[in-house]
C-alpha cells in the first residue's frame, strides 16, 4: 500500500510507507523488485489519493495536477517505471469528482501512456460503478465478482460502446502477466516451491533483522542527574518488570486487509526473558520491586474502515495512569509504544526512555530485547512526523463528500511543520543511536553540471562513539530562488542510505541526484521542469536561509552546499536550477 500518510489520524497509516513521496517511492521500488524476482505478481495499491478511511468508497480527493504529480503519484510512478509491476489496484474514491475506476486521465493518460505501464489494472473490491466508463477509462479487471465486467462488458463490446481494440488490450494485459508469472500451464507451482521456506531459520532471522532495523529509540536520557549514562541500553543482570497490555502479546497489525498470521510469534515477555543473564522478570504486580520497569503500551482506534479521532492519538487513560504511577514511585521506566502511527505524549515528558516499536512482526520480542539490551545498536527512523500536541495536527477534513488537498509547498508532514515553523514531538527522519556520528567533507563530483547529467554528492561519516552502529544518512534539497508561480517546500528528501560503521572509523556515502530530483511539475509545460535561474551564484558556500528553528537541533551545523546546474541552452552564466543540499543528523 503506497498511498501517503497525510495525517496521523488516518486509519490505514500503519500499512503505508510514510509521509514523504520519495521515501515511499524508493521503498516501494525495492519491495516490488523483490517480490517479482520470484515471478510473483505484485500489485501496488490504491491508485490514487486514497489516504483516508472515512466514507472511503465515495469521497472525492480534490487535488491539483501539480500536487498529484509531485506528491501522491510519485510512489506509483517510480514503482511503475523502475520495478515494472504486472498489476496496479485502482482505488475506491473519486479524484476531482471522477471515480478512480472511471478516471481515464489517471489510468490511461498518466499510468499507461506517460509511465508506460504494461500490466493490468484491477479494481479494489466492489469499487467499479460502471461498465462502459470503467472499461474505456483503462480499468482491466473487476474484483471480486463480475458485476460490471461479465456479460455486461460483452454486451458493451457488441454494441460498440467499448471498442474491440480496447477489449483486446484488456485481455492482452492479463495474459501477458500470467505468461510472465508462469501461471498458464503451471498453476500453483510457484506457491508449492516457496511455501516450505517460510518457516525456515533463515526467514526467522530475516524477520528479526527487519524488526531490529525498524525499531526507533526516540528518547534516551539519564534517569538521575548523578548517572553517567542514559537509561538505554539496559543491564542484563538487573531485575525487570514488564507491565502494560501488550507485554505478553505479539501485536502484529491493526487487522483488515493487512492482517498477518505468522507461524511464529515471539512476545516481548518471551524475548526479554530469554535475553537476561543474572536478572529476572518479575510479575507485573510486583513492579515496585524491579530495578527497571518496561511498559509495553500502544494506542488503538486505527484500522481499515476507521480514521482515528484526536482522542485516540493519546494512549488510553489507564496506560497514562500506569506510567505516571511508576514515575511517581521513583522507578526507572522505559516506555515501548506499539502501533502503526503517532501518539501524543503530553503526560509522559518525565519518562527518560521511549522506544517506538511499530508492529514489528513475528520476531518482535527478540528484536525488542536486542534493542533494549544493546545487542543491536538502534538505527530506525521516524517515517511520519509525530505532533507534540493536538494543536499541531495539519488541517484535514474527514468528509463524506469532498476532501481538498494541499499544494506541494504547504504540504503535509514535515513540509507543513517546516512552513509553519512548528517543533514536533518527533521529527521525520529522527531516531537515536547508542553511538555518535559526525559528518564532514561534503563534496560534489562536478559543479557545475549540465542539465540532464547526474550530480553525485558525497559525504564522510565518522563513528565517533565506542561501539559499531548503523547510520541512515538523509539528503534533502532546497531551491533558493523558486519561481513565484511555483513555490517549493523548504526542503525535500531526495536521498537516504544506511551504512554500518565501526568505532572510530569513517565511511564515505554517495548520493546520485538526477535532474528530476530538482524539478517541479510545471502546469504550463505539463511536465517536470528544473527552472532556469539566470543569476550567478558567486559562492558555493552558503548557509540555508530561513531554516526553521524546529529543526536546527536535528541538522548538522555545517555550511550548506549549493548545487548549480547550467543549462546547455542558456548563456554561459545561466543556471538551470539552484538547490542546496543538507544532511540530516540524529545525535
Amino acid at each position: 500500500m503506497i498511498n501517503m500518510v497525510r495525517d496521523p489520524r488516518g486509519g490505514r497509516d500503519w500499512e503505508m510507507l510514510g509521509e514523504d513521496p520519495y521515501l515511499s517511492a524508493r521503498t516501494s521500488v525495492a519491495y516490488c523488485v523483490g517480490v517479482q524476482s520470484v515471478n510473483c505478481i505484485v500489485m501496488p495499491k490504491h491508485f490514487i489519493c486514497n489516504d483516508m478511511e472515512t466514507n472511503r468508497q465515495f469521497y472525492s480527493s480534490n487535488v491539483s495536477e501539480r500536487t498529484l504529480r509531485e506528491i501522491y503519484a510519485m510512489p506509483f510512478e517510480y514503482t511503475v517505471r523502475e520495478a515494472k509491476p504486472w498489476s496496479v489496484m485502482s482505488a475506491y474514491n473519486m479524484v476531482n469528482g471522477i471515480y478512480c475506476s472511471d478516471n481515464a486521465h489517471n489510468l490511461t493518460d498518466i499510468l499507461k501512456t506517460d509511465w508506460g505501464f504494461r500490466g493490468f489494472v484491477a479494481s479494489d473490491y466492489n469499487s467499479i460503478h460502471s461498465t462502459v466508463a470503467a472499461a474505456n477509462a483503462g480499468q482491466d479487471v473487476e474484483m471480486p465478482y463480475a458485476n460490471f465486467f461479465g456479460s455486461a462488458l460483452l454486451t458493451a463490446v457488441t454494441l460498440k460502446q467499448v471498442d474491440t481494440l480496447r477489449f483486446n488490450d484488456m485481455v492482452k494485459r492479463i495474459l501477458r502477466a500470467k505468461v510472465w508469472a508462469g501461471v498458464i500451464g503451471k498453476l500453483g507451482s510457484a506457491v508449492t516451491q516457496y511455501s516450505s521456506d517460510l518457516r525456515s531459520a533463515a526467514h526467522q532471522q530475516l524477520a528479526r533483522q527487519i524488526a531490529d532495523e525498524s525499531i526507533v529509540v526516540v528518547k534516551n536520557e539519564k534517569f538521575a542527574a548523578t548517572d553517567t549514562l542514559p537509561v538505554l541500553p539496559l543491564d542484563k543482570s538487573k531485575t525487570v518488570a514488564l507491565v502494560g497490555p501488550y507485554s505478553a502479546i505479539a501485536r502484529l497489525d491493526a487487522g483488515g486487509s493487512g492482517k498477518t498470521c505468522p507461524y511464529l510469534q515471539v512476545t516481548p515477555s518471551q524475548g526479554i526473558t530469554a535475553k537476561l543473564t543474572a536478572g529476572k522478570v518479575l510479575d507485573a504486580t510486583q513492579w515496585q520491586n524491579a530495578d527497571v520497569v518496561i511498559a509495553i503500551l500502544g494506542v488503538s482506534g486505527e484500522g481499515e474502515g476507521n480514521d482515528r479521532s484526536v482522542a485516540t492519538l493519546e494512549p488510553p487513560a489507564g496506560q497514562i495512569s500506569l506510567v505516571n504511577n511508576i514515575v511517581t514511585a521513583g522507578k526507572k521506566c522505559v516506555v515501548v509504544l506499539t502501533g502503526g502511527s503517532a501518539a501524543i505524549q503530553d503526560s509522559w515528558s518525565n519518562v527518560p526512555a521511549v522506544v517506538v516499536a511499530w508492529y514489528p512482526g513475528e520476531e518482535q520480542g527478540d528484536a525488542l530485547a536486542d534493542i533494549l539490551y544493546g545487542d543491536v545498536n538502534p538505527s530506525g527512523k521516524i517515517s511520519a512526523t509525530w505532533p507534540a500536541a493536538a494543536s499541531q495536527l495539519t488541517p484535514v477534513i474527514f468528509s463524506n463528500d469532498s476532501v481538498p488537498y494541499e499544494s506541494p509547498d504547504t504540504g503535509r508532514g514535515y513540509r507543513y511543520y517546516d512552513r509553519c515553523k512548528l517543533t514536533p514531538l518527533y521529527a521525520f527522519g529522527q531516531g537515536l543511536s547508542y553511538t555518535t556520528f559526525t559528518y564532514s567533507n561534503i563534496n560534489i563530483n562536478h559543479s557545475p553540471a549540465y542539465v540532464g547529467e547526474d550530480v553525485v554528492v558525497s559525504v564522510d561519516i565518522t563513528n565517533t562513539g565506542p561501539i559499531a552502529g548503523d547510520e541512515v544518512a538523509q539528503l534533502y534539497v532546497h531551491e533558493n530562488n523558486p519561481d513565484a508561480a511555483f513555490p517549493r517546500p523548504i526542503k525535500e528528501l531526495r536521498g537516504f542510505a544506511r551504512v554500518t560503521i565501526a568505532p572510530k572509523a569513517t565511511q564515505s556515502v554517495s548520493f546520485t541526484l538526477r535532474e528530476r530530483e530538482f524539478a517541479y511539475w510545471d502546469t504550463q509545460k505539463n511536465a517536470f521542469y528544473a527552472k532556469p535561474d539566470l543569476r550567478r551564484v558567486p559562492d558555493r558556500s552558503r548557509r540555508l536561509v530561513g531554516e526553521p528553528s524546529a529543526y536546527r537541533d536535528h541538522y548538522l551545523a555545517i555550511t550548506v552546499v549549493i548545487i548549480t546546474i547550467p543549462a546547455r541552452t542558456q548563456a554561459a552564466d545561466g543556471f538551470a536550477a539552484v538547490a542546496c543540499v543538507k544532511f540530516r543528523i540524529n545525535n
